[in-house]
């Protein structure tokens, strides 16, 4: 089916959309840029503005603009959960409604057959009403937040023909065949992390494959909105190209390791492994990575020249070959909100109260942080130049809410009256001159360039090496715990065979270090949360709670554990297999003991979430009923699922997670 693409701009001076043809044979079309250029020079009314008569298209009228041209039902693809709620209640209140009475009949209909297993009390706080009002409209949104019930009834909606409007994050694209006659791309890139990161070519194919209805349109449409941040030239190049790199997601995993011991030689193992498609993809990137071998090496000159200038002769290679560290303190993965450190930052030095710690995917580590005269940061590495120095832990007011405003100043006020205490002087202290601090920032420099250094000849190693590496890392680490001995698994190293999980050996050493036993269910639920669940959010996650010693001691046991299992593979250059999270220990465990959704969910927006958090607990607990060494162990974890698999969960369980296995994930 062809796909037509097209862009959309708002006409200032006219007051109405323009619409146009992304490509022109096969090219970026030049009437655009004709027209861009031209209307950058018109003057018009109204606010100053740097694009001069062109604007951004609302939502709305590219609604209205699509609904004259025939082009409904549409596919708005937003990168936020929140703006695709947010979309359907603006188009709501601007009076949009594409439905009769019969279809809006229909849609009831539907959406009762969904919805028949939940209470009153899960529909209220789902608002259900306010939701039911948009698809009753024609409207919805679509993403990995919604519970399965909502998402079934949308997706039913949409190919029913109900729904002219969806707004959807990417998931819908992923895993979900619900085509529409057009697809509108608001934005090119979108936030991961840390920056704004452009689609590839192979996303915007992926998000504009959505468009043309096979056997009821003879063309697809894709739409893309003039946007001051985005050049047209960025969106020609994506429409039009044609280069697409296929990945390969695969590496050898535990369970793989072990399974592959079971049934088959070393050699054979091996050989298997390098007749993949990812050892091909491996081969292939060896080029590109001593390319970034070769920029490391030219960077850790640079910085070793600058360390050199500032009086310092032995620069080596790397820790321990003459380069000065930071001076000794804490690392801010082992500071916890409560504690009071002194931070030196250029010729400044500040005490400074710790409010919050998080985590991010890449292993960096963050405080949220507050001065005595009450200003809150968010500091990183980058932030100090020196490791902060621990003065003393002071204990946080109840309850705790480092967000609010009012919560922050308490603190500020704790944190001076403590300084005060300790005959600590407020004022920022100078230390003598700047070169301790430029010397301590060249010596940082150093040492991350080393650090890319080491990174990247391990990544050319592993190229090189190929997956066969890989697995021989793996067989070394699954010895070293005692799950294998030379290519022969242990007891330990059967439990392995059982669990498919991202967190495989580590439950496996949970289990035969008996760290699962004497739990009642709800605290088997929680504590197995800490392997399911990673915090993903910006915004720092809440302080974790726990019903009683016990779990707590248990949690520390398996964080303890955690941290030898990721040394190992940082030392063999493996992936680290993340840490457990206890965020929502207490949750899994309030659900466990029978509390209702609105008593362990108070925000709408985390019930989708909370609901698959549950499932996915259950679907561990599952593996472990399987795989247990003990009945005690067996029968706990079974009676966990059934406390956990009620409600609201049980209903979600319907549908499996279409979200497993996507290029790129949502947006929060």
């Amino acid at each position: 089916m062809e796909l037509q693409n097209h862009f959309l701009v708002f006409d200032k001076r006219h007051r109405h959309l323009q619409e146009f043809r992304t490509l022109r044979g096969g090219e970026s079309n030049y009437e655009v840029e004709r027209f861009l250029a031209k209307m950058r020079g018109q003057k018009h009314r109204g606010p100053k503005s740097r694009a001069g008569a062109v604007g951004r298209p609302r939502r709305i009228e590219v609604i209205s603009h699509l609904d004259a041209a025939d082009r409904l039902p549409a596919i708005f693809f937003v990168f936020s959960r929140q703006g695709c709620d947010d979309a359907v209640q603006n188009a709501l209140e601007n009076g949009v409604d594409f439905l009769d009475g019969r279809e809006k009949q229909r849609v009831e209909t539907i959406v009762e057959e969904h919805v028949k297993d939940l209470s009153r009390d899960d529909l209220a706080l789902l608002n259900f009403d306010s939701w039911l009002t948009g698809l009753c409209a024609g409207l919805a949104s679509h993403h990995a937040g919604m519970v399965t019930p909502f998402k079934e009834a949308v997706e039913d909606c949409f190919a029913a023909g109900l729904l002219k409007v969806v707004f959807a994050t990417e998931t819908l694209a992923m895993g979900v065949n619900l085509p529409a006659k057009s697809v509108v791309i608001e934005q090119l890139s979108r936030f991961r992390g840390e920056g704004h990161v452009t689609l590839t070519a192979g996303e915007y194919t992926q998000l504009t494959g959505r468009a043309g209805r096979r056997g009821i349109d003879s063309s697809g449409h894709a739409y893309a909105l003039w946007s001051p941040y985005e050049s047209f030239g960025e969106l020609s190049r994506l429409a039009r190209s044609t280069d697409f790199v296929l990945e390969s997601a695969f590496r050898p995993t535990y369970n793989m390791a072990a399974n592959l011991m079971n049934r088959v030689l070393r050699n054979e193992a091996i050989n298997l492994l390098e007749r993949s498609f990812a050892q091909y993809r491996s081969n292939s990137n060896i080029l590109r990575l001593n390319k970034n071998l070769d920029k490391a090496r030219a960077s850790l000159k640079t910085a070793q020249g600058e360390l050199k200038r500032l009086g310092v002769e032995h620069a080596g290679d790397g820790p321990g070959t003459g380069v000065p560290t930071a001076t000794s303190g804490p690392p801010l993965e082992k500071l916890r909100p409560g504690a009071i450190i002194e931070r030196l930052h250029g010729n400044e030095a500040q005490f400074l109260l710790v409010l919050g710690t998080t985590s991010r995917r890449g292993g960096e580590h963050r405080l949220r942080v507050v001065t005595a005269r009450g200003k809150v940061m968010m500091l990183s590495p980058t932030d100090f130049d020196t490791a902060p120095q621990l003065i003393t832990d002071l204990e946080l007011p109840k309850p705790y809410a480092p967000n609010r405003r009012e919560y922050q100043r308490t603190c500020a006020r704790l944190l001076k009256q403590a300084l005060n205490e300790l005959g600590i002087v407020l004022e920022i202290r100078r230390p003598e001159g700047d070169l301790r601090a430029e010397r301590a920032k060249a010596t940082r420099r150093v040492e991350q360039a080393q650090i890319g250094i080491d990174a990247a000849k391990h990544q050319i190693e592993v190229a090189e090496g190929g997956l066969a590496q890989s697995l021989r890392a793996i067989e070394e680490i699954m010895d070293l715990f005692g799950c294998s001995q030379d290519w022969v698994l242990t007891p330990v190293g059967k439990y392995l065979q059982g669990i498919f999980h991202e967190m495989d050996l580590l439950t496996a050493l949970s289990l035969s270090e008996d760290l699962f036993t004497e739990l009642s269910p709800p605290e088997l639920a929680g504590l197995v949360s800490t392997l399911t669940y990673e915090h993903r959010s910006r915004l720092d996650p809440p302080p974790p709670w726990y019903p009683n010693t016990s779990l707590k001691n248990k949690v520390g046991v398996l964080l303890t554990r955690s941290g030898q299992l990721r040394k190992a593979e940082r030392e063999r250059g493996l992936p680290e297999t993340r840490e457990p999270d206890p965020t929502i220990v207490g949750l899994v465990h309030g659900w466990a003991s029978g509390h209702a959704l609105a008593d362990v969910v108070d925000d709408t927006s985390s019930v989708g979430d909370f609901v698959r958090h549950i499932r996915q607990v259950v679907d561990l607990l599952s593996q472990i009923a399987d795989v247990a060494p003990t009945p005690e162990v067996r029968e706990c974890a079974r009676e966990a699922c059934r406390l956990l698999d009620r409600d609201l969960v049980a209903a979600a369980a319907r549908l499996q997670e279409t979200e497993r296995g996507m290029v790129f994930g949502d947006g929060d």
